[in-house]
Parts: structure tokens; sequence; C-alpha cells
């Protein structure tokens, strides 16, 4: 598996993805997801000819999975990408700074949290991170 940087997926145009796997890694705090992705999206739906993406977040504070028919779109929010995302300003972030630790935990860690997204096929992946996505990408026939 070829070694990505995350904001190349970012700023990748007209690909679509597919959730397979979300797996907590309670040994060590991490969060393991498997995607499938290709610029066709039927793809996706009725062939094996896609790519292979595994993300791991060395760390997380929160994810969540929603189903699409549940999704609401924040007009206020502010993010790059597509289908890959890096919110510049996130109404999660916002709520979790108020409701949980995680002011406490930027000053304890000398880091800022960070929301990435996933807008999947019938899924959307939020994940809250101080650490950027290690990326692991297989091309389809590669």
């Amino acid at each position: 598996m070829k070694k990505l940087n995350y904001n190349e997926l970012v700023y990748k145009e007209k690909y679509y993805i597919d959730l397979k796997e979300v797996k907590a890694v309670n040994t060590n705090g991490s969060l393991s997801v498997i995607l499938k992705g290709s610029e066709n999206e039927t793809n996706l739906l009725v062939s094996n000819d896609v790519d292979v993406i595994h993300l791991i977040f060395p760390s997380y504070a929160t994810y969540s999975v929603t189903f699409e028919d549940y999704e609401y779109h924040d007009y206020d929010e502010v993010f790059d990408g597509t289908a890959f995302r890096i919110y510049k300003y996130s109404s999660l972030l916002k709520h979790l700074k108020r409701r949980a630790n995680l002011d406490q935990q930027q000053i304890n860690r000398k880091k800022e949290y960070q929301h990435y997204s996933l807008a999947c096929m019938e899924h959307h992946l939020d994940v809250v991170s101080f650490d950027i996505p290690l990326v692991r990408f297989k091309k389809f026939g590669g």
C-alpha cells in the first residue's frame, strides 16, 4: 500500500468513498477506518474495481457515524474538501469544547484538536483528533 498525506485526499476532486469499517483500537486509543474509493460512484456499488484506503488516527477525542438520512448540513461550518474534509470552523468542535474537556486537553498536550470528516455513500463519519490521520492507499490494479 502506498502512503499518502491526508491533504492529498482532501483536494481529490470527483472522487467517491464508501465506508467499510470503523474500529476503535482500545489498546492504544487509536481509530482505524477502511474505505473503498473510486472516481466512478457506481463502481462502489457493483464492482470490485475500487481503491482501498486505510486511515489510522493515532488518537481521537470522539468519532461518530451518521446514516445519510439523518445528516444535517450546518451552513455556518467551513471546510476544505468534498469526500475527505478538514474543518476550518466546526459546530461539532465548538460544542465539544463547551461540553467536553477539549480545552484543557489542548493545554495539557500543547496540540490543537481538528475536525476531520468523511462524506461517504450512505454514511458520514466525523472524527475529532489532534493527530493527522496516517493514510495507506492501494490503487485498484496497482
